[in-house]
């Protein structure tokens, strides 16, 4: 049970972060919900040691990256957030789809603004092989218009302009 609530309290935990009416009136809370999907990211990685094999594991791992490199971008360590996406681009090759990509396009995007144009075209490529068709043909999609110069409709949708990477 708690290889499927982890997951879903970090998603939680780092989108709520972002909530700026939120916290008008505690400024604090922004970071007290990262040190809770730091908590959960942490609890995620000692649970598939406990259960390495579990198919879940994987899953659980591939959210944890994603959490770690989330919160390495908010701090401006590009770096890591590279780093730790390319773990994440790993464990989704690997484990089924239905990640809720919702919660990470904040990540995704700030990559793409600081010109991450591979490492996340090769982060869509890998959820694309366990999506369901529709999410996998979206993902394909995003990849492609990454490689071909463009910026996927995701990111467009959200910035409210048509950008075109350099």
């Amino acid at each position: 049970m708690r290889m499927d609530l982890i997951p879903r309290l970090a998603q939680t935990a780092y989108s709520s972060s972002f909530c700026a009416d939120c916290y008008k009136n505690d400024p604090g809370g922004p970071e007290r919900k990262r040190s809770e999907v730091r908590a959960y990211a942490s609890a995620a990685l000692a649970l598939t040691a406990e259960a390495p094999d579990d198919p879940r594991a994987d899953r659980l791992r591939l959210t944890a990256a994603l959490a770690h490199a989330g919160l390495a971008m908010l701090e401006g360590d590009r770096r890591a957030a590279v780093r730790h996406l390319g773990e994440a681009t790993a464990f989704a090759r690997t484990t089924g789809g239905g990640l809720d990509l919702i919660n990470h396009q904040h990540l995704v995007h700030a990559l793409l603004d600081a010109g991450e144009r591979e490492t996340v075209a090769a982060f869509y490529d890998a959820l694309a092989l366990h999506s369901d068709p529709g999410s996998s043909n979206a993902f394909t999609r995003a990849a492609q218009d990454i490689c071909n110069g463009r910026m996927p409709d995701t990111y467009q949708r959200m910035r409210g302009r048509q950008v075109i990477a350099n």
